[in-house]
C-alpha cells in the first residue's frame, strides 16, 4: 500500500490562468505569454479565464508625461477579440469603473480582479465536473526574465508529492500559494524603510483550492464595507488592504491558512537547475513597445525603465549604480 505522503499531486493535468487588470499594452506580451504558459508537450492542457477592467487609468507617477484617454482604450469586443486570437480562453468578465468604486477601496481593485477571474474559474469547474491541478495569476502587462519559469513550476508539481509540498510549506495545510516576498531593498536608498513589502503580484501560482478560498475571502471582506466609506481615510477593516495591494495579498492568504511556498524554492526542488536570477517587471504603453518580448535585452529594458519610476527622491546617482550592477 502506498503511504499516504508519496501521492503525486498531479490529477486533472489541467491549467488554469487567471488574467486580470486594465489591458493597456494590446498585443505586445501575448504570443509572449501565450507561449509561457503552452505546457501542451509536457501533457497539461491550459486553459484562461479573464478579468478586464472597463476602464484606463495610470497612477501619476508612472504616467508624469500624459494624461488619461478614454478614447485610447479597445472597446470590450476588441479586446476579447485579440485575447481569443493568442489564448483558450473559457470565460472573461470585464469590470466597470462604477463597479470596483462600489466594491473597493482604491487598493483593493487589484484583488478584485484576481477574485473575479479565479470566480470564473470556480464557476466553469463546478459546470463541467473538474478541478485545475494549478492556477497561475497573470496581468497582460507584466513580464518575467526567463519564459520557462511557469514551465520549471510544472516539471516540480509534475514530479511533487504530498509529503514535497508539506516539506516547503513546513506544514500539512491542502492549501499552498508559490510566490515571493515583494523585494524592495534594490529600489531604496533609505535603509530606514522596510524592505519587504508583501507578496510580489507579478508571478504567483496556487493549487485550486487556494484559489477558491483567496476569492471567496477578498468578496467576502469588500461586501462588509458600507459604501458612504468608499475612498475614505476611515478604511481601516474589515477591508484588509492596509492600503497596499501587496499586503492585502499576503493579508488574505493568511485569513485563509493557506501555506506559503517561496518560488525560489520550487525552481530548484529537484536541482537539475543551477540557482539563477529570475526577475520580474511591469511594463507601461509608453515604454518602447516595438522590442521583441522574447530577447532578453527587451526585459532588462522595460525592468530598469519600470525601476526609474521607484525612485521618487531623485536619486539619480544610485539609480544608474543599480543599473550598471543589474546589467554585469
Amino acid at each position: 500500500m502506498t503511504d499516504w505522503r508519496d501521492k503525486k499531486l498531479a490529477g486533472s493535468k489541467k491549467i488554469a490562468v487567471c488574467i486580470y487588470g486594465q489591458h493597456r499594452l494590446g498585443d505586445h506580451l501575448l504570443p509572449f505569454l501565450r507561449d509561457a504558459y503552452d505546457f501542451s508537450d509536457l501533457g497539461y492542457d491550459t486553459e484562461f479565464f479573464c478579468s478586464i477592467k472597463e476602464y484606463l487609468e495610470f497612477n501619476e507617477w508612472t504616467r508624469p508625461d500624459t494624461t488619461v484617454n478614454e478614447d485610447y482604450r479597445m472597446s470590450n469586443d476588441e479586446i476579447e477579440e485579440q485575447l481569443n486570437k493568442y489564448f483558450h480562453i473559457k470565460d472573461i468578465n470585464f469590470i466597470s469603473k462604477d463597479t470596483d468604486e462600489l466594491l473597493t477601496h482604491s487598493h483593493t481593485a487589484m484583488t478584485l480582479g484576481m477574485a473575479d477571474a479565479i470566480l470564473l474559474k470556480n464557476k466553469y469547474e463546478s459546470e463541467y465536473n473538474l478541478v485545475y491541478d494549478l492556477v497561475f495569476y497573470q496581468r497582460t502587462d507584466s513580464m518575467f526574465n526567463d519564459i520557462n519559469i511557469p514551465r520549471h513550476v510544472i516539471k516540480w508539481f509534475d514530479q511533487a508529492t504530498l509529503c514535497d509540498v508539506a516539506t516547503l510549506q513546513c506544514s500539512n495545510n491542502p492549501k499552498f500559494w508559490i510566490a515571493d516576498h515583494l523585494d524592495h531593498r534594490k529600489f531604496m536608498s533609505d535603509n530606514t524603510k522596510p524592505p519587504y513589502t508583501g507578496i510580489q503580484d507579478l508571478f504567483m501560482v496556487s493549487n485550486s483550492l487556494a484559489a477558491d478560498a483567496f476569492a471567496y475571502e477578498i468578496m467576502n471582506a469588500l461586501s462588509y464595507t458600507p459604501k458612504h466609506l468608499k475612498y475614505t481615510e476611515q478604511i481601516q477593516y474589515p477591508v484588509i488592504d492596509r492600503k497596499n495591494p501587496h499586503f492585502t495579498i499576503i493579508d488574505t492568504l493568511h485569513n485563509i491558512r493557506c501555506g506559503l511556498i517561496k518560488l525560489s524554492s520550487v525552481l530548484n526542488w529537484n536541482r537539475e537547475l543551477e540557482y539563477y536570477h529570475y526577475d520580474f517587471t511591469v511594463v507601461r504603453d509608453n515604454f518602447d513597445l516595438d522590442k521583441d518580448p522574447y530577447d532578453l535585452s527587451t526585459f532588462q529594458a522595460h525592468h530598469n525603465q519600470h525601476a526609474a519610476f521607484w525612485l521618487a527622491n531623485g536619486d539619480t546617482e544610485w539609480f544608474l549604480q543599480f543599473v550598471e550592477s543589474d546589467n554585469q
